[in-house]
């Protein structure tokens, strides 16, 4: 006959090996959900990293654009105003030579205008052609062209950064 505290000792050992049983399947249960959730926030993660890192890349290429927008239109502004002071002055082939520089400067920013403002891009386009034809003409017309600048000049304050 087995002895009641053999019996007892037979009992609590076999509890505590099912319940160290069933600690294990829990800890193995947690520790699974933990490593899938720490997946996923890895994933979550990087994936946050990525968005952040093309936001980035795509904020440095407009202030790059913008910065040459602001530039090319600063050269063309200086450039439209001279064009006006020679016109004034009554100086044709000096304004000959500011056109041309001022043709040169609008090449530079044209096609950034016309995409952020394709109204201001009209407006300029028909104002230098304006310029170039009575400039260029055997007697050019020093209102039309003092009219045509100064309307260029105000044509450019549309120019939207």
């Amino acid at each position: 006959m087995i002895q009641p505290r053999k019996l007892a000792l037979v009992f609590t050992t076999a509890g505590l090996l099912a319940l160290t049983t069933a600690c294990g399947e829990q800890v193995e249960n947690v520790t699974d959900q933990a490593q899938e959730a720490t997946s996923e926030v890895s994933k979550t993660v990087e994936g946050v990293q990525k968005k952040v890192s093309e936001t980035a890349e795509t904020a440095k290429q407009e202030v790059s654009e913008l910065t040459s927008l602001a530039g090319g239109a600063a050269s063309f502004r200086e450039n439209a105003s001279n064009t006006l002071a020679a016109v004034q002055e009554g100086d044709f082939d000096r304004a000959r030579t500011e056109v041309e520089k001022l043709q040169k400067s609008w090449s530079g920013i044209s096609d950034q205008v016309k995409e952020k403002s394709g109204e201001t891009y009209t407006q300029i386009e028909t104002n230098l052609e304006t310029l170039k034809t009575e400039i260029n003409s055997e007697s050019p017309n020093q209102d039309q062209l003092v009219a045509t600048a100064k309307d260029l000049i105000a044509s450019i304050t549309g120019i939207s950064l």
